[in-house]
């Protein structure tokens, strides 16, 4: 929990970014740093990163984030009201702006604001949320937008890296780097073998050409564990749906 700081006073989130062999930022401004209130009076963290889908921008993050959950529950009652994105203020401080999750329907119901993604079974979420960016400019002056073309494959041991605000860092938020070899596929994620801390959940993966491969959401249960990796593509397929479903199942080939 990073409730003990409250909402302002944190470290410039775009400080201390891994450099390469010429001494410049490799992933810099890529990680946007999310608090979401626990209910309790204090607030737990993740990272998100800002993506341009199907011409349209988003802030992109894991669907468990935000209910402080390994996995995310279609059950919006259980959901915060808003979520909160950080940015860099003067004296090295990041002040965090509300964003709020849902409209109130006609019958009093809450909608969601952001595009998810149902699995088949219709009841179950994927590990995806985004959030659309009505005014990018506000954000993207300040975070670097990722393209989020279709899926590109990775090559079987290719290096993927992960940035994002581990929450074992004091002060928080602060940006550190993981990387490892690409393991392969499970299902639809990408698995690597590498271990993102807490806090790295809804973080942007890069492959060794700087390319955005996908998303982070944590780890499998193998032995030694591997990072699931949502491909860049589902952002894709999340992009159109409607209350999380597909107009058609061939949007996913289209898409993908």
């Amino acid at each position: 929990m990073i409730g003990r700081h409250g909402r302002e006073g944190f470290v410039d989130t775009k400080s201390q970014p891994a450099e390469d062999s010429k001494g410049t930022s490799i992933l810099e401004g890529y990680a946007v740093p999310l608090i979401a209130p626990d209910g309790g009076g204090n607030f737990h963290g993740a990272t998100g990163f800002l993506a341009r889908v199907l011409d349209r921008t988003y802030l992109v993050t894991a669907a468990h984030f935000p209910i402080g959950k390994s996995h995310p529950t279609p059950d919006w009652a259980l959901w915060p009201s808003t979520m909160s994105i950080g940015r860099p203020a003067q004296g090295g401080k990041v002040v965090y702006t509300d964003l709020d999750l849902f409209t109130t329907g006609v019958f009093g119901q809450r909608v969601p604001v952001f595009q998810f993604l149902r699995h088949d079974d219709g009841r179950d979420l994927a590990d995806i949320l985004l959030f659309p960016c009505s005014n990018a400019s506000r954000w993207s002056d300040v975070f670097s937008v990722i393209d989020a073309g279709p899926s590109a494959p990775c090559l079987l041991g290719e290096v993927l890296t992960l940035v994002g605000f581990p929450l074992d860092l004091d002060p928080w938020p602060q940006t550190e780097e993981v990387s490892g070899p690409f393991f392969g596929v499970n299902g639809q994620m990408l698995e690597a073998n590498l271990v993102p801390r807490e806090g790295y959940s809804g973080c942007p993966v890069f492959g060794q050409d700087r390319q955005f491969v996908g998303m982070a959401i944590g780890t499998d249960t193998n032995d030694p564990p591997r990072a699931r990796i949502v491909p860049r593509g589902m952002l894709r397929v999340a992009a159109v749906t409607v209350d999380g479903r597909l107009p058609s199942p061939r949007h996913v080939i289209q898409l993908w």
